[in-house]
């Protein structure tokens, strides 16, 4: 009864007025009969409103009876349709109330409450809090009798696994919870091959979600595996264009790019993504500047720094359009940019990039860490380039700080610095200034096991040298 919302057993359905309060509960059953029906027309405003008057007279009943709680979850589930979820959350923390005064913890609905209210949380982009949510709710599920054979359960899984993945984008999982949304993913994909079948959509996104998972941790085997999975199933279902279709390509791709497993098969799947995005009207959206960027990538790795730096121009200005200026994404796409320009002997250009990349991260408070450091050193270079030396050596400063306390004061992505600002001195003539970075610099290389055949050292050396035979020459010219 509790399930399907009908009035519990109440000894007030047989006092006096029991015809009375029958014949009001049979209106409100009608009224949200009909919020129903126009829902499924897509009439939101219409439902919602037959679902409020509903609700006034089954409060006007029994407030706190399960009637009240399974109109709030109508109510609640459709302002979740309507992605209004603040209201989402209200109207469904009454319903939970009510349930946890009623019913046992293991009931099916609670778990059902708990995992719309997390919905409403992902709409609202707390993750955490949706996690919560999700985790109570798999909890209830767990300890549900029927949980093995509901649906619901199934979805509670992938929900679960999902915001645990997109969580580990912000900051890489723990092993316990790697592994509680390998557990979640698995439960879903078992449940949706057992409720709808092996080919089914369901199957398809599961199998991409943990493509994505085993990616987050650099496992590039096992999420192309899955990837290509995905891959067939959706090609199946929704045929060769749909954008799902593209959005796999692009991550199959990602995965042979950075394994290095097959550069060549990557590009072919950033065209065939791209093919598909422009055939179907998708050009200009996140999908198409998520998939230029990782083509730049691609082209950048075979030194095609022109094709490199068309790909990234088109990236950066269609997540300017989407995201607005200041979005932490652009100055990731900006600091690749800039380094393409340095590579491609534009260091003018370059540094307006990299200066802009600089500036979005400094409006998130995010300038504190090895991206930042790389910028800087990216800065270093292209003012040097353009003969603005106390601004290289500014940069340069700014980039050895940070690794110094990132990685440590004796790490050979130290010792490069130095190694460049001695590169700044040369330029500007000081050559006696030069040699001590550069002599610093060759003492990390070798403290750090780097031998005198390592391209790193080998350079050292060679700037060195030369800044000796300069000094020399310079000294006999002045006597």
């Amino acid at each position: 009864a509790a399930d399907s919302g009908d009035a519990p057993d109440d000894a007030s359905y047989f006092s006096v007025e029991s015809s009375k309060l029958c014949r009001e509960e049979k209106v409100a059953q009608a009224i949200e009969d009909i919020a129903s029906t126009v829902r499924d027309q897509d009439d939101t405003q219409r439902a919602l409103e037959n679902y409020t008057e509903a609700l006034e007279i089954r409060r006007s009943i029994d407030e706190t009876g399960l009637s009240v709680a399974k109109t709030l979850r109508l109510i609640g589930r459709l302002h979740l349709q309507r992605k209004e979820w603040e209201l989402a959350i209200l109207r469904l923390e009454e319903e939970l109330k009510i349930l946890t005064n009623l019913l046992d913890e293991r009931t099916p609905s609670i778990a059902y409450c708990y995992h719309s209210i997390g919905k409403a949380y992902e709409g609202k982009d707390d993750l955490r809090q949706a996690l919560d949510y999700f985790e109570r709710a798999r909890k209830a599920s767990d300890n549900a009798a029927s949980a093995g054979s509901d649906i619901e359960f199934t979805h509670i899984m992938f929900d679960t696994g999902n915001i645990l993945l997109q969580m580990s984008k912000e900051s890489n999982l723990e092993g316990n919870d790697f592994q509680l949304a390998l557990t979640c993913l698995k439960q879903a994909f078992d449940g949706y091959k057992t409720f709808y079948g092996e080919t089914c959509v369901e199957v398809a996104n599961t199998l991409f979600l943990q493509g994505e998972l085993f990616y987050a941790h650099a496992d590039y085997k096992t999420g192309i595996n899955c990837f290509e999975e995905a891959l067939r199933l959706y090609r199946l279902s929704l045929g060769e264009e749909h954008i799902k279709v593209a959005r796999t390509l692009n991550l199959i791709g990602l995965c042979h790019l950075e394994s290095g497993t097959d550069d060549d098969y990557a590009m072919e799947c950033f065209d065939a993504c791209l093919a598909i995005l422009q055939s179907k009207g998708h050009e200009g959206t996140e999908d198409h500047a998520c998939v230029l960027f990782y083509k730049a990538a691609a082209h950048e790795k075979k030194e095609q720094n022109d094709l490199a730096i068309v790909c990234y121009e088109g990236s950066v200005q269609y997540y300017q359009k989407l995201l607005g200026l200041d979005a932490m994404k652009i100055a990731v796409v900006l600091e690749k940019l800039g380094t393409c320009l340095l590579n491609d002997h534009e260091p003018e250009k370059a540094k307006v990039k990299l200066e802009e990349a600089i500036r979005i991260r400094k409006t998130h408070q995010a300038d504190n860490d090895l991206e930042t450091s790389e910028i800087w050193y990216g800065l270093g270079i292209a003012y040097c380039e353009e003969k603005e030396f106390n601004k290289s050596l500014d940069a340069y400063e700014k980039s050895y700080l940070l690794r110094q306390e990132l990685l440590g004061e004796s790490h050979v992505e130290v010792a490069q610095v130095l190694n460049n600002v001695g590169s700044v001195f040369a330029r500007a003539g000081e050559y006696e200034r030069a040699s001590s970075p550069w002599n610093d610099a060759l003492a990390m290389f070798r403290d750090a096991g780097l031998k005198d055949d390592n391209e790193r050292v080998k350079t050292t050396l060679s700037n060195i040298a030369l800044s000796r035979n300069l000094i020399s020459v310079n000294k006999e010219g002045d006597s």
